[in-house]
Parts: C-alpha cells; sequence; structure tokens
C-alpha cells in the first residue's frame, strides 16, 4: 500500500514539473524577438500614413459632383469610389480620364428596405478601400461636405493620424444648410447655401481595418455630451446642404428611389421648424482659396446693359423687346438672358409655365427683366399673344422677337441688334432659320454654358423659322411666324419669301446670311429624356406620342457631325466673365509631411534645411554620362529631385545613384515609378535620396514607356510591346497583368481608356490592344510568400495576352500619338506624326451603318482605282501583319478624282448617288477639323 502511494506521489510530482517546463518554453517562444519590435513598430509607422477614400452616393448628381470632388480633393481625400444608383449608368462618361474616381453601378430601383440597401453600401465601400489599400474611408452623400472650421490648411490625414489607435472613427457632426430660394441656378452649392443649423446626426469615417471598424455612421443619431468629444467638436463638422432650393427638395423628396434613401433631409425641416437659421460661408471661402477657378464666380454678375451701344441711341430703350415661355429650364435662363441683353434687347418678357412661379423671386432682382406667371393648361401661342397685347404694344416697343428659352441670335455683320433691325425690318417680319445642334456625346448635364457644352451642328440650317416683327404690323403672333397688317414676311437678309401664301413657318429658298437661330434642342441624352416626358407647351402629347418622340431620339448623336463655335464666341465677346469657363481647375492641396518624406518626424530639417511643410511640387529627371548605345551601358547614372516654385525656380534635393541607364520615369500614387535598365522599380522621397520600395526584373528589353490610370500600370517594352503591370500594395508587389503575343519594337504610344491601348512600331505598323476579360479583374494575391506571381510569369508562361483589335500599316514611321480632339468641341481621334513629318489621324465610327458604307466603299475604290506601280493595295496595309478593323480613309478619298463613269457605277452598287457620297466623305472630314 505504502509503495502504491509512493508511486502515485512520483507520476503527479514528474506530471507538474513538466507541465512547470511546457509553459515557460511556450512563454520564452510568444515573447517578441527585437527584430520582431522593429518589425512592429514599423508596421504602425506606416498605418499612421493615413490614405484616405470617400464613397459617394450618386442619384441625379451631375449638377453637384464635380464641386463635391473638387472640394474633397482639395482636403486631401486620395480617391473616390462613386455609386451610380441610377438606372442606368450615367457618370462614366464623366469618370473618364479622372485616374482618382472609380465609378460603379450600383442602381437603387424599387428598393423595400433602406437600411438593408444602406448597409449593403458601405460594406462595398469599406471592401473596395481596403482592396486598394486605404486605411481610412467615409460614405458620404453628394450634398455632403467635410470641413476643418478652425483649420483651413489642414490635411485630412494629419486629422485622422492624430486619432488614438484604439480609437475606430472619427465622428462627423452635422449641420444643415437651407436656401429659400425658389429653384436651382447653375452656381455651386456652396455658393448658394450659406445659412444653416445645428442636427443631432452624425456620419463617420473608420478604418478599413476589419479589427478595428465602426459603422459608416447612421443618419440619426442621438446628441451626445459635448465634453466627451472636445477633439472634434468645432475641429470637423459635416455641411449638408439639404435644402437647396424649394424645387431641389421637392424633386428628392416626392420621386422614388430618392425619396427613400434621403428620408432623413426630407423630414429634417420638421426636427427644426422654428429654430432661427445662422449664417457661415467658411465652406464657400474654403473652396475658392483651394480651387481659384470657383472665385471667378463672384464675378457672375447679371447683364443688364448692351455689351456695344446702338447707333439709334434714341431706340436703346423702346427698341426690341423679347417674349419667351419657359418650364423647367432655370438651368440655361441666365446664360439665355445675359447673352440678349449684351446683344441689345431692350426688355425680356418670360411666362413662367410652372405652376408655382418659380422665376416671380429670380426676376425681381433683374433688370429689364420681368416674369409673368402663366397658367399651366394655357398654350405657347397664347402666351406670346398675351405677351403682344399686354406688354409689348402698351409700352410702344418698335420691335418684338418670339423664341425660346433653348434660342440664341446670332448675328454676322452687326453688334448690336437694334442696328440690325434698323438696317433690314422696316415693316413686317425678318424670318431667321434654325441651325440645330447635337448632344455632341454628352449623356448627363453639367452646370456650364450651352453654348460651350454643345458646338457640333447640323450640316444644314433647319427650314424651321423663328419671328422678329414690327410692332404696329402685327396683327397676331404665332410660334414661328406673325401674321401682319401690312408688310411681307423676309428672311433674315431682307429678301421677301418665295412662297404660297402670306405667310409660313418654314424657309427653304431664302438667305441665311445675316442672322441664325441657334436651336439648342437637344442637349444631353437625360436632359433630352426629361424634356419629352416634360411635353410641349403648344402641343398637348399623350404618353404614347412621348414614347414615340423618344424612340425617334435613338440616333441624335449622328445628326449633328459639324463643328459650330461661333456661339461659345459670342458668348465670351459680349459676356467676358464667361471665359472662366475656359480655365483650367486646378486644385492645391496641401502636402503632407509624412507622404512627402516617409519616415521623417515632426520638426525635423531636410531638403537643404528647409521645413517639410514647405516642401512643394518635385522634378524629377534621370541623366547618364558618357553613355554607349550597343551596349547600353553608363559608366554613371543618376536620378536627380529637384524642388521648384510658382516661378519655376529649381533647387537641387538629392541625386541618387543607379545602376543601370534610366529610360522612362512616370508619377504613382505620390510615388515614383522607374524604368531602370531591365528593372521596374517603384521609389519614394527620402531625406537624402529616393528610397527604393519595390522591383520587378523581368523586363525583356527596356521600358521606353509608361503610364498609369487607376490601380494599372501600362507599359511599353522596346522590343516586346505592351505589358501591363499591376501594384498590389499590400504584398508590396508588382506582377505582369497581361502582355502582348506579338514582339513589336515601339516608337511611341498612348492610354485610350482603361483598358485599351494604341501604339505603333519602327516597321510602320500602328495597333491597338485591349486587355482581356479574364485579366482586367484579376484580385488573386501571392499567398505563398514566395514571389511566384511576380517573379515567374515569363517561366511559366501563364500570363495572359491581350487581344488585337486594330492593326494598320501606316507606310512611315510613326513618332507621337494623342488621343485629343483638333477642336473644341470636335469629336475624339487619335493624333499622330511620323517621322517625314506627316500628320495623320484615326477616327472611331459612329455606327454600323458608317462603317458598312466605308468598307464597301473601299472595296470598290481599291477595285477600280489600282496603285500606280501595281502593288496590290491591301497587301500593303498587311505589309507585315493582316490588316484588322481599320478602312483607308486616304484610299476613299480617292473616289473624288474617279470618272464621272465609275463613280456612277460604285454610287449604283452603293444604293446612292456620286453626290451623296462625296457629301458623305466631306461630313467625315468636317468631323475631324
Amino acid at each position: 500500500m505504502k509503495l502504491l502511494v509512493k508511486l502515485i506521489f512520483t507520476v503527479l510530482l514528474l506530471f507538474l514539473l513538466s507541465y512547470a517546463s511546457v509553459n515557460s518554453i511556450l512563454a520564452e517562444k510568444t515573447r517578441p524577438s527585437p527584430a520582431a519590435v522593429v518589425s512592429s513598430e514599423l508596421r504602425v509607422a506606416r498605418a499612421r500614413v493615413a490614405r484616405v477614400a470617400l464613397c459617394l452616393l450618386a442619384l441625379d448628381a451631375e449638377a453637384y459632383i464635380d464641386e463635391w470632388v473638387h472640394f474633397h480633393e482639395a482636403l486631401g481625400v486620395d480617391h473616390f469610389f462613386v455609386f451610380d444608383l441610377a438606372n442606368q449608368l450615367e457618370l462614366n462618361d464623366w469618370a473618364s480620364g479622372k485616374a482618382h474616381v472609380n465609378v460603379t453601378h450600383f442602381p437603387a430601383k424599387n428598393i423595400t428596405d433602406v437600411h438593408r440597401f444602406r448597409a449593403e453600401l458601405e460594406k462595398r465601400c469599406i471592401q473596395m478601400a481596403r482592396r486598394a489599400g486605404y486605411s481610412w474611408v467615409g460614405l458620404l452623400d453628394v450634398d455632403e461636405f467635410i470641413l476643418f472650421p478652425q483649420e483651413f490648411e489642414t490635411h485630412i490625414a494629419e486629422l485622422l493620424e492624430r486619432r488614438p489607435p484604439s480609437e475606430s472613427s472619427l465622428p462627423l457632426p452635422g449641420r444643415l444648410f437651407a436656401s429659400d430660394a425658389a429653384t436651382y441656378q447653375p452656381l455651386p452649392v456652396t455658393k448658394r447655401v450659406m445659412q444653416f443649423v445645428d442636427m443631432n446626426w452624425t456620419r463617420s469615417l473608420v478604418r478599413t481595418d476589419p479589427r478595428r471598424r465602426q459603422s459608416l455612421g447612421s443618419d440619426r443619431e442621438p446628441e451626445k455630451d459635448p465634453s466627451q468629444e472636445p477633439e472634434e467638436r468645432g475641429v470637423v463638422t459635416l455641411n449638408c446642404y439639404w435644402k437647396k432650393s424649394i424645387k431641389e427638395l421637392y424633386k428628392k423628396c416626392s420621386q422614388s428611389p430618392s425619396k427613400e434613401l434621403f428620408a432623413h433631409q426630407c423630414l429634417a425641416k420638421k426636427l427644426r421648424r422654428n429654430q432661427p437659421l445662422r449664417r457661415d460661408d467658411m465652406a464657400w471661402t474654403f473652396l475658392k482659396r483651394k480651387v481659384p477657378y470657383y472665385a471667378g464666380f463672384d464675378l457672375m454678375l447679371p447683364i443688364s446693359e448692351p455689351r456695344y451701344p446702338t447707333e439709334h441711341g434714341s431706340l436703346s430703350d423702346t427698341g426690341c423687346a423679347l417674349c419667351a415661355i419657359m418650364l423647367n429650364e432655370e438651368a440655361y435662363v441666365d446664360e439665355w438672358v445675359d447673352y440678349h441683353l449684351a446683344l441689345g434687347m431692350s426688355h425680356i418678357f418670360l411666362y413662367d409655365n410652372s405652376k408655382t412661379w418659380e422665376l416671380q423671386r429670380w426676376a425681381s432682382r433683374r433688370l429689364k427683366v420681368t416674369s409673368v406667371h402663366w397658367s399651366a393648361d394655357a398654350g405657347q401661342e397664347d402666351a406670346y399673344v398675351d405677351c403682344w397685347k399686354k406688354h409689348v404694344r402698351p409700352k410702344n416697343y418698335t420691335w418684338v422677337a418670339f423664341w425660346d428659352v433653348d434660342e440664341f441670335l446670332i448675328l454676322k455683320d452687326h453688334r448690336n441688334v437694334i442696328d440690325y433691325l434698323a438696317e433690314y425690318l422696316d415693316h413686317g417680319s425678318l424670318s431667321p432659320n434654325w441651325l440645330m445642334f447635337g448632344p455632341a456625346g454628352h449623356k448627363v448635364y453639367e452646370p456650364k454654358p450651352v453654348t460651350k457644352r454643345f458646338q457640333k451642328s447640323e450640316s444644314k440650317v433647319n427650314r424651321h423659322v423663328k419671328t422678329i416683327s414690327r410692332s404696329e404690323d402685327v396683327r397676331q403672333p404665332h410660334v414661328h411666324y406673325a401674321l401682319l397688317w401690312k408688310g411681307a414676311q423676309r428672311d433674315a437678309a431682307g429678301l421677301q419669301l418665295k412662297k404660297k401664301g402670306s405667310f409660313n413657318e418654314f424657309n427653304g429658298e431664302g438667305l441665311q446670311s445675316q442672322a441664325l437661330i441657334f436651336h439648342y434642342v437637344y442637349k444631353s441624352h437625360k436632359e433630352l429624356v426629361k424634356k419629352r416626358w416634360r411635353g410641349r407647351a403648344d402641343v398637348n402629347m399623350t404618353t404614347k406620342q412621348r414614347r414615340i418622340r423618344m424612340k425617334d431620339d435613338r440616333h441624335i448623336d449622328q445628326c449633328c457631325p459639324r463643328l459650330e463655335h461661333r456661339a461659345w464666341e459670342r458668348i465670351i465677346e459680349y459676356l467676358p466673365h464667361y471665359q472662366m469657363y475656359d480655365q483650367p481647375i486646378d486644385v492645391i492641396v496641401k502636402l503632407h509631411r509624412s507622404r512627402a518624406l516617409p519616415g521623417a518626424k515632426t520638426g525635423e530639417k531636410a531638403c537643404h534645411e528647409s521645413d517639410l511643410e514647405d516642401l512643394g511640387p518635385c522634378l524629377v529627371v534621370g541623366t547618364v554620362y558618357n553613355m554607349t548605345l550597343y551596349p547600353r551601358h553608363a559608366p554613371k547614372a543618376t536620378i536627380k529631385t529637384y524642388m521648384y516654385d510658382e516661378r519655376y525656380h529649381l533647387q537641387l534635393i538629392h541625386s541618387t545613384p543607379l545602376d543601370d541607364v534610366p529610360l522612362c520615369l512616370f508619377p504613382f500614387e505620390g510615388r515614383l515609378l522607374a524604368s531602370v535598365g531591365k528593372n521596374l522599380r517603384v521609389y519614394e522621397l527620402g531625406k537624402r535620396k529616393l528610397l527604393r520600395k519595390c522591383e520587378y526584373k523581368n523586363i525583356p528589353e527596356g521600358l521606353m514607356w509608361m503610364h498609369v490610370k487607376g490601380d494599372k500600370i501600362f507599359a511599353g517594352d522596346l522590343r516586346e510591346s505592351f505589358h501591363i503591370f499591376k501594384y498590389r500594395r499590400t504584398d508590396n508587389q508588382l506582377f505582369v497583368l497581361a502582355d502582348d503575343q506579338a514582339p513589336r519594337w515601339m516608337t511611341c504610344a498612348t492610354v485610350l481608356d482603361s483598358t485599351t491601348m494604341a501604339g505603333a512600331d519602327k516597321f510602320d505598323n500602328f495597333f491597338v490592344c485591349r486587355i482581356p476579360e479574364e485579366a482586367r479583374d484579376d484580385e488573386g494575391g501571392d499567398h505563398t510568400g514566395l514571389r511566384l506571381k511576380a517573379d515567374t510569369a515569363y517561366l511559366t508562361g501563364a500570363t495572359p495576352k491581350l487581344d488585337s483589335i486594330v492593326q494598320f500599316h501606316v507606310g512611315d514611321t510613326v513618332t507621337a500619338l494623342e488621343k485629343t480632339t483638333l477642336a473644341q468641341g470636335g469629336s475624339e481621334l487619335i493624333c499622330y506624326s511620323t517621322l517625314l513629318g506627316a500628320i495623320g489621324a484615326f477616327y472611331p465610327f459612329a455606327g454600323k451603318d458608317e462603317l458598312d458604307f466605308f468598307q464597301h466603299l473601299e472595296m470598290f475604290v481599291r477595285a477600280e482605282k489600282p496603285p500606280l506601280c501595281g502593288r496590290d493595295h491591301i497587301m500593303y496595309r498587311s505589309y507585315h501583319f493582316p490588316v484588322q478593323n481599320c478602312v483607308d480613309g486616304d484610299l476613299c478619298e480617292q473616289f473624288m478624282t474617279l470618272s464621272a463613269e465609275k463613280q456612277r457605277l460604285i454610287a449604283s452598287e452603293l444604293d446612292r448617288t456620286p453626290a451623296e457620297i462625296i457629301k458623305k466623305l466631306e461630313d467625315m472630314r468636317n468631323r475631324l477639323i
């Protein structure tokens, strides 16, 4: 028995000793090593460099989104993820060319649960921001602006870096701004609305780290004790411009799905109805200071006097009156009124066809403008008769004109309309023709003048006319003409119309040399749809008739090929302050010190003893000494970094030695992409030199061209054509997303869109490539830790190949390519120059019908007009690669040099006349120039 007790005691003692030793070993293993501590400190230091993204809910936001993006870009926000909630993707064209903006279509039709829908948007927003490497993110509406009232110069990243690591969000206490204006004005929101009231709701900026994340903020939360958040209250606020005008608020709160999405704003007027509003213009002051373009809006004063005085001074006050009727056109009326008053109109009578007389307050602040509330049931012709009887005739105006707010009178030889009428209209009426303007590729509204946005017109004037009549001769006005007591209806040059009957709304024979009515009837596609559903003032249309009209409007982009910018030139001449719309929009963002010099501490001196906060933009130059071309080698190569001021005075910061020749440099997310020999490197700005952060070593020959769009790096190798790289910030790796299947000795390249590139090689070939579908959204990371995805793509042959879209042999070495327009408002094309001095263009066809026509024309001309040397044309254009998806415009132009018999033969094969084919060729040429 004693032996058994001793045995049990011994086993128990051994077990306790084993347990203690295991615990000590585990404790020793879990104790952080010095290297682990250093690594952890480095991760914390990197996390302090806050990268901020904002997600935007955009529904009918095209009038406000530019200001919203510019405002937050000036705060220091790095990227914007826009959720387009419309039924059809509307903002894609707007976002093209903006590398810091991504648009995602997220239709909000038929919302059943608003909270669930918004929660899904928050989840998607955080995922996109974390995937792109951003540490903070917020979800805002287009009428919500983040502001630092006490510190205009604070970078948003600096504010977020001051947050303790334990705090996962930054509350944004809201202030509701409201205006008593009746309707919309094409001015910045922060300028229009400057009165606010505090509200008990917040939004939040949150960390994207899932371990320390909270919600992005609800629409309504109970008020918090000010003592619990002393840092945020007064330092950061969220200005919500919920009531820009009565009409805009009604539109948002009465139509689905906006009334469900923005229910908190629609109910806000009931929360503080009796509390007085306070004035605050800090947001507008900040916007003007950071984006100087917006300061020009302070100079947009109403016009009341003509730009050029008339030679008939006695008629300046009682010369010509203009009558018009309008509905839902407040976005265009300022430009229209300013122009016609500057043109010399004595008075303008605007008949407001809305139900609530929206223009009453607006017209009360204008001189020489009278607004009349006109019943919604009354027609356009009745409004013109009322204007003539009650306003024009009693005040003894000499002439009276009748046209709409989308119609602009353009004079050829006269600077004042009174001088024009005194010369050409002594009795009767003048009837200038319409010149119709199309959408010019615009899909949605922009807060810019109509005459600047739309500069593509029809090739010929329209038969319809509008009228200017001698007041004493008018018996009764109509929409397009006026019945007269005496005199005749004349064209714009004063010649009597040769039409049957006394008066007519058409003129297809008269001269239009002295005056035209520029008619902007279509505007953008979305504006046209709203106009069709609104109906017409002179015709009561049924729903079926409206649908038929909208179906007929599907091909309006092809109706107006000719570039016509006379109206915008006249606007600038008569209204000089409108020149601001031609100015570039530069956003002044304070350079954040942690991004300028990673690892630098506050108060340190760098860049030749200059403060980090004073470090401005930098110029980076690659240099070599005594370089030999073959083999490519230089005994000394450097990258020199210069700092420059507003006068472009250079100051050398430092010089970074290289081990090979620098071939190409390009900015990349605040860093520098450098092609050095056969390597692609990512550098950051250091205190004594550039710091190498990442490198890719498998370049075949050397990159001669680079461009960054989004998270993709487009590169052109000297002899291996295009390579598409992607940088994964979380893994700090560069890997090839796709490359070209054919080797090419490239000479130049350009990016057409986010997935398409155009290039040329030294063997006179032009080509277009596109990233394949399977490689566009490559989100697979390298989980092995062996850099297999980054380093072994060429060895395994697993890199996806680019799709070939266009192949064409130019016949001369192309030295430069650029996607551009040759004139303001013109169609986009690819312009190129060649080694022998030629300049040419590749122009995309507008539709399949046009493509089919030119393909058949090329085929027939190729057969009827062979080359002089007997060489086959199609073999020449396919010298290295078979010609693909490209029509030879030079060959098509040879149609006009053929004999009349051959022209008729080809025209009969195309079911057209020779004149129609020549007209088609001229229209194509006019689109280019």
